[in-house]
């Protein structure tokens, strides 16, 4: 059996495919633009040509990435949506405001130029309605609605809610048979060994996910708790089954040896990877004190006929002091390198610095292609902790080494919407004036555009630096000791679901429990801390707090006396911030101290 990648090597791309300049709209072609033939029976032009089969590309992406959004989201009501409420009027049309996905300044703009997409569906639909034959000839109307389209896509996943843990595991591909069917074991399955199978126990989602993308996982055996839909999406992208607990083993090893003949593409790797809980204060801490250079996101997927850069792309951003952040089966080719796992060489020492002090690795997987909306949220939370108007202002870009997907097509489109600006290494199937537009038109309207061929992301980014003002030279970082504001306002809103649903009376350790549930929900990372009691020179005994984000105390009480206990708890350690929360019975009382303020405050 020889795979795709065997095939391919003996296969030529077609040379009118590589220009865009083929029709086959109607079944009056298809027609091939030449010297001799400048127009289609149909009076298209090559550049219409271009954009109608770029944009049939994007609607294909577009399609399979909202379909799984909807699918994994669970909703099959078109409203659960986004919409814009000025291009979508009627109440029937009116979604999810975009405002809490993208900066103000990026959805006003949007707006003027009414790109902000209804709902993701109805612009598939007005995309392929656009570039059928007889309406629409018009270049830059096909790639506008084009644009629109896959903005809609890329936000669509970014409804999607996020694994905020933080994991880590070690993936070697070696436990995986090449000769025998795999079985991957997940969960509290019962299993019958049969020498006819591999099956291998696994308890980790992060190492699941990775092992899928090997190609070799031919059966997922998991138990009666719900497999996450993603992992079932990704696993549909292969030939793999996801079978439930409830079948017998010998089921499972008939369906192992059944789908063993239908792998194709087979990946070998071995490393670490660490997901770790990004905060967006901390990495807007590191931008704008120039602790690291930028943040560049490496997605989009492996092209088998051309040489595979993604080791060497990563490998110079570390050097240059810019934080990788991959998306997609990209993470295979660089897992070996253990750059997912630790700042090693050859990571610059600035950003060595951040890696170490913050636990962040100098190149973070965060999950599948169906994870492209966490950048566009953690961007978002980044610009607004920045108070920056818009992502075009941000030190930030996207490297699309290779892309073989109509998805990669749309996410390109839908990145330079948001006014991030992509570097696309291999051609894109694209006309020369379709280029121009992208690479200047959309940098003019739309402040992101597709970086040219020669273009360095390097340069792209300190052009960004010297735009916000940001120091030529990168300084050492220090860890900040405060709580950010954002993050205050998330714990008291925490409080306040606690108060609404526990009441009061209840023990400060009972409230402080259901704290940190609801912290982890939240995404902030907690923890306990010692706080010594002394009596006359003396430790007498210890108390234990709440430590949020390892930067300011959260002390929990049922009376006013929880205020001392907190200045206390701030003089013991070497916090500057802190949190008290007081579960009365009239009132739900919140205060905040700050050292470096010399300031208290409190409020209900």
């Amino acid at each position: 059996m020889k795979s795709f990648t065997e095939r391919l090597a003996k296969h030529k791309t077609c040379p009118f495919y590589e220009e865009g300049a083929c029709c086959r709209a109607c079944y009056m072609g298809p027609c091939r633009i030449t010297d001799k033939a400048k127009e289609g029976v149909c009076g298209a032009t090559d550049s219409t040509i271009s954009a109608r089969n770029l944009g049939r590309m994007a609607a294909a992406g577009a399609s399979s990435l909202s379909t799984a959004a909807l699918s994994i989201s669970g909703s099959q009501n078109m409203q659960d949506w986004f919409s814009s409420q000025e291009v979508a009027p009627l109440a029937e049309e009116k979604g999810l405001d975009i405002s809490r996905l993208l900066p103000p300044e990026r959805v006003a703009l949007l707006n003027r130029l009414h790109l902000t997409p209804r709902n993701v569906q109805r612009e598939i639909v007005e995309l392929l309605h656009r570039v059928s034959i007889g309406v629409d000839q018009e270049c830059e109307h096909i790639l506008f609605q084009t644009i629109r389209m896959s903005l809609g896509s890329v936000l669509s996943a970014a409804l999607l809610p996020m694994n905020e843990k933080t994991s880590m595991v070690d993936v070697d591909t070696s436990v995986l048979s090449m000769e025998k069917p795999n079985v991957i074991l997940f969960g509290n399955v019962q299993w019958s060994n049969d020498d006819r199978v591999n099956a291998i126990r696994i308890d980790s989602l992060l190492s699941l996910e990775t092992l899928l993308a090997s190609g070799l996982v031919d059966v997922i055996f998991c138990d009666k708790i719900p497999l996450e839909k993603s992992v079932k999406y990704v696993a549909a992208c292969y030939h793999t089954s996801c079978i439930s607990a409830v079948s017998a083993s010998s089921e499972v090893v008939a369906k192992a040896i059944e789908n063993q003949v239908r792998r194709t593409q087979i990946l070998n790797f071995k490393g670490t990877i660490s997901q770790p809980k990004l905060s967006a204060g901390i990495l807007k801490d590191a931008l704008m004190d120039s602790n690291i250079r930028g943040i560049v996101w490496l997605a989009g997927c492996i092209d088998p006929r051309l040489e595979d850069t993604r080791r060497k792309i990563v490998e110079e951003l570390a050097a240059q002091d810019i934080l990788v952040l991959i998306t997609g089966c990209s993470v295979n080719q660089i897992i070996d390198t253990g750059l997912l796992h630790q700042p090693i060489a050859p990571v610059g020492e600035f950003l060595r610095e951040f890696c170490e002090k913050t636990g962040i690795p100098p190149v973070v997987y965060l999950g599948s292609c169906l994870k492209e909306g966490a950048v566009i949220k953690l961007l978002n939370e980044i610009t607004k902790a920045a108070a920056i108007g818009d992502f075009s202002s941000l030190p930030v870009g996207l490297i699309l080494p290779s892309w073989r997907s109509e998805r990669n097509i749309s996410l390109m489109l839908g990145a330079l919407a948001c006014g991030i600006s992509v570097q696309v290494s291999s051609p894109l199937p694209v006309n020369s004036e379709v280029r121009k537009f992208l690479e200047n038109s959309c940098n003019e309207l739309i402040l992101g555009h597709l970086l040219k061929g020669d273009a360095s992301i390097l340069e792209y980014i300190n052009r960004k630096r010297e735009r916000l003002s940001l120091a030529s030279s990168l300084s050492v970082y220090v860890p900040k000791t405060s709580i950010h504001e954002d993050d205050m306002d998330k714990i008291a809103a925490a409080a306040f679901s606690i108060y609404k649903e526990l009441g009061y009376g209840l023990s400060a350790d009972v409230y402080k429990n259901a704290l940190v549930v609801e912290l982890q929900e939240l995404g902030l990372q907690s923890s306990m801390v010692k706080v010594p009691i002394n009596y006359l020179g003396s430790i007498i005994s210890e108390n234990e707090e709440l430590l949020v984000e390892n930067a300011g105390i959260v002390c929990i009480g049922k009376d006013a006396a929880v205020k001392e206990r907190l200045k206390k708890a701030l003089s013991g350690t070497d916090k500057e911030q802190g949190m008290y929360i007081v579960f009365d019975k009239e009132m739900l009382m919140i205060g905040h101290i700050d050292l470096t303020k010399r300031s208290v405050r409190g409020g209900v």
